[in-house]
């Protein structure tokens, strides 16, 4: 995954996170004004700001994650496939094709599906 991916997985959920407790921050003020200062129109306004930068940098940064890891999957799938190609001939013949294929699908699989959901899920926790 490259360092702009990384950096734009870090910057959309530090902005989600910031968004979710603004709103929390806001309908705490939003209760606390008793005399009545604002119109329920102007505070559900704000609200409805708030959620929306939310669902926006949320969507941001899923799809910063899946295309950083797409983007991983891609570079270990080509690194894996030169190395294999430039191996010596003798690596077939004690090697089983099997285990060969077994490496790289096991190795893909992990990165396109475990690593997406560490991701998404070590962010939101």
């Amino acid at each position: 995954m490259s360092l702009f991916w990384t950096f734009s997985i870090i910057i959309g959920y530090a902005i989600s996170n910031a968004a979710t407790t603004g709103s929390s921050f806001w309908l705490s003020a939003w209760t606390a004004d008793m005399r009545g200062k604002y119109s329920n129109g102007y505070w559900i306004g704000v609200y409805a700001v708030f959620g929306v930068i939310q669902i926006a940098v949320t969507i941001y940064a899923w799809v910063s994650v899946v295309s950083g890891v797409l983007l991983a999957s891609k570079t270990l799938h080509e690194k894996l496939l030169v190395r294999i190609m430039h191996s010596p001939m003798e690596f077939f013949d004690t090697t089983p094709m099997g285990r060969v294929m077994n490496r790289f699908s096991k190795d893909i699989d992990i990165l396109d599906a475990i690593m997406q959901r560490t991701i998404r899920f070590g962010f939101i926790l």
